[in-house]
C-alpha cells in the first residue's frame, strides 16, 4: 500500500508539472487546489445535425479541399447536400441502412463529375485522367466522413456504457462500506474477528480506486468525444 501511495503522489507531481506547462506556467510554480472527488462532467451534447458539425474536423475539410481541386462542380454539391444524420449511442454506424445512405449520396454526388469537352479523340486519355482523379477524391471524401460518423458513434457508445459503469460502481462502494461499517460493529461485540474487517476494508477500498478508474475513464472518453466532433459542441 504504501509503494501504491508513493507512486500516486509521483504521477500528481507530474500531472501538475504538465498542467502548468499547459497554462504557460515554469513546473512546481503553480499549486492546485486539493479535492476530494471529480468535478461533474457535462452533459452529452445533443447531435442533431452530426454530419454538418463534422465539417470542422481537419482531415474532413482537407478531403473536401482535394475534390475542390479535383472538381469545383462536385464541391459545389456537397455544399448543398450534405447528408442530415442525427447519430445516438443506439444506431450503428455500419448498419446496411447507414452504407445504403452514403451510397446513394455519392452516387449522386458522382452526377456531377465534370468532363473535359472532347477534341476529336485527342483528349480522351485527358478525360479519363480526370474523371479518375474527381472519382479518386470523392471515393476518399466518403471514406474520411464515414471514419468520422464511425468515432462519434463509438465515442457515445462508450460514454453511455461508462456512464452505466461508474453508476452500478457507486451503488457497489456504497453497499461495502455500509458492510464494513456493520461488520466493524459486530466485531465490537464479539461476534466476528479482526481478519473479517481487513477483508472488508480491503474489499471497499479496491471497489473505490475502481470506481475513481471508471470516472477517469469516462471523462477519457468525453474527450474523444469532443475530438471526434473536433469541437466542444
Amino acid at each position: 500500500m504504501r509503494g501504491n501511495q508513493l507512486t500516486v503522489v509521483a504521477t500528481l507531481k507530474v500531472l501538475e508539472n504538465q498542467l502548468a506547462i499547459l497554462i504557460g506556467q515554469s513546473p512546481n510554480t503553480v499549486k492546485f487546489s486539493p479535492t476530494t472527488k471529480f468535478v461533474s462532467i457535462p452533459e452529452l451534447p445533443v447531435i442533431d445535425t452530426p454530419a454538418t458539425v463534422l465539417q470542422n474536423r481537419p482531415d474532413v475539410k482537407s478531403a473536401y479541399l482535394r475534390i475542390q481541386a479535383a472538381d469545383q462542380r462536385i464541391a459545389s454539391a456537397i455544399a448543398d447536400r450534405f447528408p442530415k444524420l442525427s447519430l445516438s449511442a443506439t444506431t450503428a454506424t455500419n448498419s446496411p441502412s447507414l452504407q445504403s445512405f452514403f451510397n446513394n449520396w455519392l452516387a449522386t454526388l458522382a452526377g456531377n463529375l465534370v468532363l473535359p469537352v472532347l477534341d476529336g479523340g485527342r483528349r480522351i486519355a485527358e478525360v479519363e485522367r480526370n474523371e479518375a482523379v474527381s472519382q479518386q477524391a470523392l471515393n476518399q471524401y466518403a471514406n474520411t466522413l464515414l471514419t468520422a460518423v464511425g468515432e462519434v458513434e463509438n465515442a457515445l457508445i462508450q460514454e453511455k456504457q461508462q456512464q452505466q459503469l461508474v453508476q452500478n460502481l457507486t451503488q457497489q462502494v456504497k453497499l461495502s462500506q455500509e458492510a464494513s461499517e456493520r461488520i466493524r460493529a459486530r466485531y465490537l461485540f464479539g461476534a466476528m474477528d479482526f481478519l473479517r474487517i481487513l477483508l472488508a476494508d480491503t474489499t471497499s477500498q479496491n471497489l473505490e480506486r475502481t470506481l475513481l478508474q471508471a470516472q477517469q475513464q469516462l471523462f477519457d472518453y468525453r474527450i474523444a468525444l469532443y475530438k471526434a466532433l473536433a469541437s466542444g459542441v
